[in-house]
């Protein structure tokens, strides 16, 4: 994690502002796309691995960890 406790929650702040669209619109995509991104790279017997998607509460990667419990 490269920032600290007041640097994360200003950072979730941040993402949190109406002016702020990227958090959203990744936001968005994931929700819908989320089931198909995890079909593509699953593979039977091949551990399937999920990277952070960046900065933050983690909420997006949350997305498709969802999707790969689905699965």
């Amino acid at each position: 994690m490269l920032y600290d406790d007041l640097g994360s929650r200003l950072f979730e702040e941040i993402t949190s502002l109406p002016e702020y669209y990227p958090t959203r619109t990744e936001r968005a995509l994931l929700e819908g796309q989320a089931n198909t991104i995890v079909a593509s790279v699953a593979h039977g017997s091949q551990p399937l691995r999920v990277v952070e998607l960046g900065a933050g509460s983690a909420s997006k990667t949350c997305l498709l960890l969802a999707a790969a419990a689905r699965m």
